[in-house]
């Protein structure tokens, strides 16, 4: 299969949908992504972009600014080793996650019915890991819900974050 170069969108919304990261068809191929990046650039935004049906092969970053936050992005039956936001509002379901990091200005960020496994992650800690990046001393600009998920460890590896923060979990496995 075919592995598509990284790409940053900086200035539109844009919809990018693949065949799925395990496609049903005779030849299994899928959709792969190196890197991708939804960012701002001054006043123009990625907001209201989504992405659907991919496999990326890195890092899945949305990063809006301290002037124009980033709303309304949807992940959607993705595999994605390593996500992270700064200033943004993701809704991400029916995805495989592995390394998930929200920063302090992450904004209301939803996740449903998606598998965090560490066999996923680009890090290999032994665990699937949620980082939510911040400190005792520190505040999240945002509320951010986990609900319907499934965690995956392997061994005694039982960490998920540093802190929750305004986080809320429940119904997860």
């Amino acid at each position: 299969a075919t592995t598509y170069p990284g790409v940053t969108i900086t200035d539109k919304e844009i919809h990018i949908v693949g065949e799925g990261y395990k496609p049903h068809d005779a030849f299994g191929l899928s959709t792969k992504i190196s890197a991708i990046t939804f960012s701002t650039s001054g006043s123009l935004s990625t907001s209201g972009s989504s992405l659907e049906g991919v496999e990326s092969t890195s890092t899945v970053t949305i990063n809006g600014s301290s002037t124009t936050n980033l709303t309304n992005i949807t992940l959607k039956r993705c595999f994605i080793p390593y996500l992270q936001s700064t200033y943004a509002e993701v809704l991400a379901y029916n995805n495989v996650l592995g390394h998930v990091a929200l920063s302090t200005t992450s904004l209301n960020c939803a996740f449903y019915n998606n598998i965090f496994d560490w066999a996923a992650s680009l890090f290999q800690y032994g665990y699937a890991q949620v980082y939510l990046n911040c400190s005792s001393t520190s505040t999240f600009s945002g509320n951010h819900i986990f609900k319907n998920n499934i965690f995956l460890t392997r061994g005694s590896a039982n960490k998920m974050a540093n802190t929750f923060g305004n986080s809320a979990f429940s119904d997860n496995i």
